[in-house]
């Protein structure tokens, strides 16, 4: 092992890198434990851009010693003592680094993929953009960390410490987060998608932005004063101060965020009303077939049709997600040939939503299912359109299906104006009488 053939891109201290090198060649090891322990109290070590890959590392010390650009790929340091060193864009994958101590240390950049870091402690370290992705973390000790924009996808973090930790914008998709301390963590922008966090405590967490799909929680997990703020700074939650809005779970928390934090949303829901178009219908190939084609008519006419086809989000009624979606549409579409959950879903919308017009459809001469007639004196469920096949029925979307909700709306504006009219002569009429009686005292 040579300076000039295995170190092309050390950029530190010959003598520090001869040192060291000796040490690790089976040599006296106490002169490199000699440097280090004088460097503390002046500059430190600088092993800039050193190539440590695959070699074992165990019983060095690297405590505040410059390691910046290096690479230490499949390097064994596990219970090495890294503190306060600077690791800034290192290549430390596949290291096996079990019991490290990498307490404030600079990892930013860094790419740890594929590492065994299993209870190591990375206190106060600052490791903004640094990859994770693939590590065993579980158990680690991550308090007070700056881990913004950094990715931890396919992690096993199971039981790590992160209270406080700054996970602004991180990347956190298939992990492992079963019984981790998340307590005024910060998450805001981060994403969690196909997160385990069974048993894990977000306590009082800043979570405004989050995005969060598919994730696993339990009954032992605490999700209570989750921060829907726009705030990311770590010293409010490193301070403990309280965010003035908050949620009592992540799905929830997604929700108030998205109220809390857009105040055009009362025109972005217009506009999704004005074009959203619910399908509802049985999903046999034969009869998704003809849906699919009336899906294509209506997005050829600058429309978001959007056929009800997908799961119920777990443990939750599907006839709920129907009457969400339908509080959601401009109008609905329901298609009574061969029915099967569609007399529910019509039964959940129709009361519940009186200004969305229902447009029944049906194929051939086919009879609706019993109990359908008596939907048909509701003002808002419009006359049935009977097709023979998929051409058939897009055919009408022009002239039947456009027009009917066209006229719908007319006559629900109509009806408004009328409202607003006779509120305006009853107040009008009440002015009056309160002047006959004034005049008369």
């Amino acid at each position: 092992m040579t300076i000039d053939n295995l170190q092309p891109r050390f950029k530190g201290d010959n003598e520090a890198l001869r040192i060291l090198l000796a040490a690790l060649q089976g040599g006296d090891r106490s002169a490199w434990g000699q440097l280090v322990r004088e460097s503390h109290a002046g500059d430190p070590v600088d092993l800039t851009g050193i190539n440590l890959d695959g070699l074992d590392l165990t019983g060095v010390s690297f405590w505040k010693v410059r390691l910046r650009d290096s690479t230490l790929r499949g390097a064994c340091v596990e219970n090495v003592d890294f503190r306060d060193a600077d690791l800034a864009n290192s290549d430390m994958r596949e290291m096996r680094a079990a019991g490290a101590d990498f307490g404030w240390s600079s990892l930013d950049g860094a790419n740890l993929s594929g590492s065994d870091c299993s209870g190591s402690n990375f206190e106060e370290v600052h490791a903004e953009r640094t990859n994770f992705s693939h590590c065993l973390l579980n158990g680690c000790n991550f308090r007070k960390t700056r881990l913004a924009y950094s990715l931890f996808n396919s992690c096993d973090l199971a039981g790590a410490n992160l209270y406080n930790a700054d996970l602004g914008s991180a990347e956190i998709r298939g992990a492992d987060l079963s019984g981790a301390d998340l307590r005024f963590a910060i998450l805001t922008y981060a994403t969690l998608a196909h997160v385990n966090l069974s048993g894990a405590d977000l306590e009082r967490s800043w979570v405004f932005g989050v995005s969060a799909w598919d994730v696993k929680v339990d009954e032992d997990t605490r999700e209570s004063e989750l921060g829907i703020d726009r705030s990311r700074h770590p010293w409010l939650a490193w301070n403990h101060s309280l965010p003035q809005c908050t949620a009592p779970g992540l799905e929830f928390a997604q929700l108030l965020g998205l109220v809390y934090g857009n105040q055009k949303l009362g025109r972005l829901i217009d506009a999704v009303s004005r074009r959203m178009v619910l399908i509802l219908g049985r999903f046999s190939p034969q009869r998704l077939a003809v849906l699919t084609a009336l899906q294509e008519a209506l997005r050829g006419r600058d429309l978001a049709p959007v056929i009800f086809n997908f799961d119920g989000p777990e443990e939750k009624n599907v006839t709920e997600t129907v009457r969400v979606l339908g509080g959601l549409a401009g109008w609905v579409v329901a298609d009574l040939s061969d029915p099967k959950s569609v007399p529910q879903e019509i039964g959940a919308l129709v009361p519940s939503y009186p200004n969305v017009p229902l447009i029944p459809i049906i194929q051939g001469d086919q009879d609706p299912y019993a109990m359908f007639p008596d939907w048909q004196d509701e003002h808002n469920v419009l006359e049935t359109i009977r097709y023979k096949d998929a051409d058939d029925l897009t055919g009408r979307v022009e002239y039947e299906m456009l027009n009917r909700v066209a006229a719908f709306r007319e006559g629900q504006e109509s009806h408004r104006q009328i409202r607003e009219e006779n509120e305006r002569l009853r107040e009008e009429v009440e002015r009056l009488k309160r002047e006959l009686a004034e005049r008369h005292s």
